[in-house]
């Protein structure tokens, strides 16, 4: 009887262990999902945001790639991680900094053109009007609205209602297209957060023109 009790316990023992081997496992796994939406989320909202709106049959060829860049930057793979390295989100505006150039020539000079030519890229200039000049600087409640600051010029005269903003696209996308992408990643900045409604227009792309696949990089990174 002794020996049946003890085994019953071990039994009791072991059940109990693995219960809570169990819990410990699925809690982990939903840490690690909360961990892998929490880095990915702002790609996921600008996925959805890119899907959301309304494109044209000409412009779902540029919508594909777009979107299949953000999704191999949630994957760290190099030639869209390369992409979306190459641009930069508005900084120091509020300070006057109205030119966010991001990196020309990286958007530019990819190393894998003569590899996978379907994955050229373009350099736009997008420039932003935010809103009207409406006060001074002088009569802006710090403590306020960061709209009414946007809307206000200084003694010097110089405004904060527009910025210039260069991205990098895939080449098949047209301006009326690139002007949609700007406006989702407007959309994730702090200033989107102020201004729901900015104007947007894209004057001008620079594409990439044949360049060898080495180069200053001293390698092929596709040999």
């Amino acid at each position: 009887m002794k020996l049946c009790e003890m085994e019953r316990n071990v039994l009791i023992i072991f059940y109990l262990v693995m219960v809570a081997g169990n819990v410990l496992s699925v809690s982990a796994a939903k840490n690690i999902e909360k961990n892998t939406v929490g880095r990915y989320g702002h790609l996921n909202i600008l996925i959805e945001d890119l899907q959301s709106l309304e494109w044209g049959e000409e412009e779902v060829p540029c919508l594909t790639l777009l979107v299949k860049i953000l999704q191999n930057v949630q994957n760290s793979t190099l030639w869209a991680t390369w992409i979306w390295d190459s641009m930069q989100t508005p900084v120091g505006h509020l300070y006057g900094s109205r030119n966010n150039f991001g990196n020309y020539d990286e958007c530019l000079e990819f190393p894998w053109e003569k590899v996978h030519p379907d994955l050229r890229t373009q350099y736009c200039m997008a420039h932003i009007h935010l809103a009207e000049v409406e006060s001074d600087i002088n009569d802006v409640d710090f403590f306020g609205n960061v709209r009414n600051y946007i809307r206000a010029k200084t003694k010097y005269h110089q405004k904060f209602n527009t910025l210039r903003w260069g991205v990098c696209t895939p080449v098949v996308c047209k301006p009326h297209s690139v002007n949609k992408f700007v406006g989702a990643l407007f959309r994730q900045t702090h200033l989107g957060l102020a201004v729901t409604k900015p104007h947007i227009s894209i004057n001008h792309c620079d594409i990439a023109e044949d360049n060898e696949v080495t180069g200053d990089f001293g390698f092929n990174f596709f040999s």
